[in-house]
């Protein structure tokens, strides 16, 4: 290619990049593109929270409302996803959380958390028979329930030991030999109060032996468990005193003495 032919082609060229017309149109072409680019940079920037970091605060065992507060206040959105029953806790206080406090998250993180009930689970116990089985038995079964079992008070029964002879909730009676419920339903964590049966122990009214002979006023006292005990004699009494009726007693009829306890007779000699 001539030398002429090159001087024409780079004088062509020049004038083109030179123009005016080019310069403002390539000048108009990077102004469009930056303002594109600022612009879609600022939306991701917004749309992402990009750079924007902030620590999450640990809201466990706080009260739900307190933290949603302060929750809001850092950007943050709190969302409850579930609610469980803990026996001694008040209700709407937060057990755990999604994600764990320290957590360094981006602006307007929703946080999951899982809070206290505020009205206690019920727990049906209709399928206890309760009315004597034995207490450790029933102890255990509550306790599987979250039920507490409490005793109230023993009762003298000479033919059982442990058994539940009545139960007692919220200081009524609910359930005994005569009181049965087909559909018993508590609150988790209640406490139920038994009256057990014991072979020990117990108390006995002391009948009227007054005009009974020693034979009749053993019979009688034999239920009680109380002793009967002649004035004045000791070792064993001879035929014929068996057949002695009673004058005096002590202590006196309707006297609740503990059982084993002796009754004092004297006897009409004759």
């Amino acid at each position: 290619m001539s030398k002429d032919k090159l001087r024409y082609i780079f004088d062509e060229i020049y004038s083109f990049l030179t123009n005016r017309q080019f310069i403002l149109n390539l000048l108009g072409i990077i102004l469009f593109l930056t303002i594109v680019l600022l612009g879609v940079f600022t939306w991701l920037r917004f749309y992402t929270h990009h750079g924007q970091k902030r620590t999450l605060p640990d809201y466990v065992d706080q009260p739900i409302a307190a933290s949603i507060s302060d929750a809001k206040a850092r950007t943050f959105e709190i969302i409850v996803n579930d609610s469980v029953h803990i026996v001694g806790k008040s209700g709407g206080i937060i057990q755990n959380q999604n994600p764990p406090g320290g957590s360094i998250v981006k602006e307007k993180r929703k946080i999951y958390v899982t809070t206290t009930k505020y009205k206690a689970d019920k727990v049906d116990l209709s399928d206890m028979r309760f009315f004597g089985d034995d207490f450790s038995q029933v102890e255990a079964a509550l306790k599987t329930k979250n039920i507490y079992a409490r005793i109230k008070e023993y009762k003298f029964d000479p033919l059982t030991q442990n058994s539940v002879l009545e139960v007692w909730h919220n200081g009524s009676l609910v359930i005994s030999s005569s009181k049965q419920f087909k559909k018993f339903v508590i609150d988790k964590g209640d406490t139920l109060e038994f009256v057990i049966s014991s072979a020990q122990g117990g108390a006995s009214e002391v009948p009227r032996l007054i005009g009974h002979s020693i034979s009749t006023a053993r019979f009688i006292l034999d239920p009680t468990g109380l002793e009967l005990v002649i004035e004045d004699e000791d070792g064993p009494l001879e035929e014929d005193l068996l057949q002695s009726i009673i004058i005096g007693q002590n202590p006196s009829e309707q006297t609740s003495l503990p059982r084993g306890s002796k009754v004092t007779v004297k006897i009409r000699k004759d």
